[in-house]
């Protein structure tokens, strides 16, 4: 699995638009939830690449299957995110609320960013999938401020195919990985 595709999945599966439809309609406290949500995702990924072996060898699975598996998680986050609309910002209690309820879990951290950055530290080593995460982290803070703008915020059915096509990107996105590991046995 190269470098490319881990950025690419990752981000696809983490899909701004999404996060972007979750997110505060007030610029600071946006921008604050997001950078708060987005540590929260890059934190946990990287505990668990840097525990992908401990836990791949725990479970007594091989790292092509880690990653076969994180191709089918991929694909199926992917299907979901082709197939529903994004979710509505609902107010939650408290500036940390937002942030962690709606944004980080479940837009952010869903099964396909476990598996993957298990994967991808189990297949390709710690300092890559912490490269990886950062840049995927990266990318989608700027595709979810550029979502969040005042312009395109009158454009929701717009922003529900941009997230459809993100979603169908997280597909291929998997179905790539997928065949990686088989590839790979």
């Amino acid at each position: 699995m190269n470098f490319v595709l881990i950025v690419a999945a990752l981000a696809t599966a983490m899909n701004p638009l999404r996060l972007a439809a979750v997110s505060p309609n007030d610029r600071l406290e946006r921008r604050r939830a997001t950078l708060q949500a987005l540590s929260a995702i890059l934190f946990v990924s990287l505990g668990l690449a840097w525990w992908s072996s401990p836990i791949i060898g725990s479970i007594d699975v091989s790292s092509s299957s880690a990653t076969i598996a994180a191709g089918l998680a991929l694909a199926v986050i992917g299907a979901r995110d082709t197939v529903v609309k994004p979710p509505e910002f609902e107010p939650t209690g408290g500036r940390i609320g937002v942030a962690f309820i709606p944004m980080f879990f479940p837009t952010l951290f869903n099964p396909a960013v476990a598996i993957m950055s298990i994967a991808a530290g189990a297949e390709r080593g710690v300092w890559v999938a912490l490269i990886a995460v950062t840049t995927a982290t990266v990318l989608v803070a700027l595709g979810a401020e550029a979502a969040s703008l005042k312009s395109a915020r009158p454009r929701r059915h717009w922003a529900r195919l941009v997230a459809s096509a993100v979603g169908l990107s997280c597909v291929v996105a998997g179905a790539l990985v997928a065949t990686h590991g088989v590839m790979s046995i």
